[in-house]
């Protein structure tokens, strides 16, 4: 990875008991949020059992293959409808909700990927705009995985603080980085 970036800063200061100065997470995502109620433990659930049915290939994930092909979009937006009509109607033969999960996922990569791809046809440089994606990810990945260890220090707190308080719907090992 490149050393050549820059930290983004607000300018916003949070000072902790110990000294530590740090910028606000004012305007910041919180990844940690969705794993709150059960639809992200569903979710998960079902790309892994989709993983243990359909394999990844050389450490990718199988569905991630299709990605760029017009006819998997579609078919994701099929499976979705399909999906979502069977939740409407109540049908329990399988987790549809986590299933809508998926296939939404699917049909936001497959966008995702056409808007990367037009950025780099209108001219674009792949390898600046391919470390330009690389830095995002990179920041939002340690952005995740700080917001995970602050999740789990709160929950610990919390945990300790009363032994009334409900316990969160997820195993406390979910935010293990």
């Amino acid at each position: 990875m490149s050393t050549d970036f820059t930290i983004k800063d607000s300018g916003a200061r949070k000072e902790f008991a110990g000294g530590m100065v740090r910028d606000t997470e004012e305007g910041k995502i919180d990844y940690t949020s969705c794993l709150y109620g059960p639809m992200f433990e569903r979710w998960m659930a079902h790309t892994t059992k989709g993983r243990d049915k359909y394999p990844d290939v050389d450490g990718k994930p199988n569905w991630t293959l299709g990605i760029g092909d017009p006819e998997v979009e579609a078919r994701a937006i099929r499976s979705f409808m399909r999906h979502m009509m069977a939740y409407l109607r109540g049908a329990v033969d399988e987790d549809h909700a986590a299933a809508m999960f998926f296939n939404i996922n699917v049909i936001e990569a497959c966008k995702q990927h056409r808007a990367d791809k037009a950025l780099i046809e209108r001219g674009a440089d792949p390898d600046v705009f391919s470390e330009s994606l690389k830095a995002r990810v990179a920041e939002e990945t340690e952005e995740i995985r700080e917001d995970a260890l602050r999740a789990r220090a709160s929950l610990e707190r919390m945990r300790r603080s009363t032994t009334t308080a409900p316990q969160p719907p997820f195993p406390p090992n979910v935010y293990t980085v």
